[in-house]
């Protein structure tokens, strides 16, 4: 049996030049009730004498980076992948860092309609995020597992199973509100399982289901509390129609929502934002090189809050719509 090699290399460069500047008054809170939420009038700087400057930073960050990779079929029913990734992280105001990043896989084919498959890989997340003394957290460090079955149901379904766990330090935690301070954390710790089923339920009309179970543990400073922002609960239904039968060729209609469970807004878990129903809508035309779509998100324009803490809150996107032409030659 002759092996088969599927090789790939890459370089990129990237460059995030950034400045944050503000203000506060604590002389003059704003209390705000997260499950009735009302927002004051904006104001100006020149009405509040009080007034102090909380953040006021600058850098530039270059990022260099590279990999490899090969797919390698050691027989015709299992496959090897395996690569590495190299990282360089160069701040102007701090020092440069970097990481050599491994990745491998393995898919083993039972029968032709069954697979199974395991991964490792590992990541590194540069930080925009700075400590007491201005200078930017070190980056954010990752260690990722995951086993999972891929099913063909019958000729129309397919269904995706999956258990995961992901290790992370450095994640930037925020020590004193509202000030842009942050600390990085210790070993955290999430694992859960992901469900996929995809398939076509009559001619034209397709479906895409997913839902996912995730638990969450701060295994450092919060030991025992759950990450901020992460639902246990999460599910994911799109379904699309061909309007050929209507008269308009290549032309198709999706709809979907998305259900967003009850998560902290914050480390210390004090703050608890209650679950969410956001829907989307889009329609695209396909035509030889011609691909033209207009897509809908937060169609209800649903008001929902993703994280806060004791003095902010960070407001889910409202409704938004996209069009984008696409022609390829």
């Amino acid at each position: 049996f002759n092996k088969k090699h599927r090789f790939s290399a890459g370089l990129d460069y990237r460059i995030f030049d950034y400045e944050y500047t503000g203000d506060v008054d604590l002389t003059s809170p704003y209390v705000m009730n997260l499950s009735n939420r009302v927002y004051e009038s904006l104001t100006n700087l020149s009405d509040h004498a009080n007034a102090v400057k909380y953040i006021n930073d600058e850098d530039k960050v270059k990022r260099y980076g590279a990999f490899i990779q090969d797919n390698i079929n050691l027989s015709d029913n299992l496959i090897l992948s395996a690569g590495l990734r190299y990282d360089k992280v160069n701040p102007r105001k701090s020092n440069s860092s970097d990481s050599l990043l491994p990745q491998f896989g393995l898919v083993y084919k039972i029968t032709p309609s069954t697979s199974i498959y395991t991964n490792y890989s590992e990541s590194f997340i540069p930080q925009t995020k700075v400590d007491n003394k201005g200078n930017l957290l070190e980056p954010e460090e990752g260690k990722g597992y995951e086993f999972g079955l891929k099913q063909k149901l019958n000729e129309k379904f397919n269904l995706n199973i999956a258990l995961f766990k992901i290790e992370k330090k450095n994640v930037a935690i925020q020590v004193s509100p509202p000030l842009l301070v942050y600390t990085p954390s210790g070993k955290q710790e999430s694992k859960g399982l992901e469900f996929d089923l995809l398939g076509e339920i009559l001619p034209g009309w397709s479906i895409l289901t997913s839902y996912s179970y995730t638990k969450t543990e701060d295994k450092s400073d919060n030991k025992g509390k759950e990450f901020a922002g992460i639902p246990k609960h999460s599910a994911n239904v799109f379904t699309s129609f061909k309007l050929d039968s209507l008269g308009l060729q290549n032309t198709s209609l999706g709809l979907g929502a998305k259900y967003i469970g009850s998560r902290y807004a914050n480390s210390n878990n004090s703050i608890k934002i209650a679950s969410n129903m956001v829907y989307n809508a889009s329609l695209s035309y396909k035509k030889d090189a011609l691909e033209v779509n207009f897509n809908v998100q937060n169609l209800n324009d649903e008001e929902y809050v993703t994280t806060a803490t004791t003095a902010r809150a960070t407001q889910g996107a409202p409704r938004m719509a996209i069009l984008s032409v696409k022609y390829s030659f």
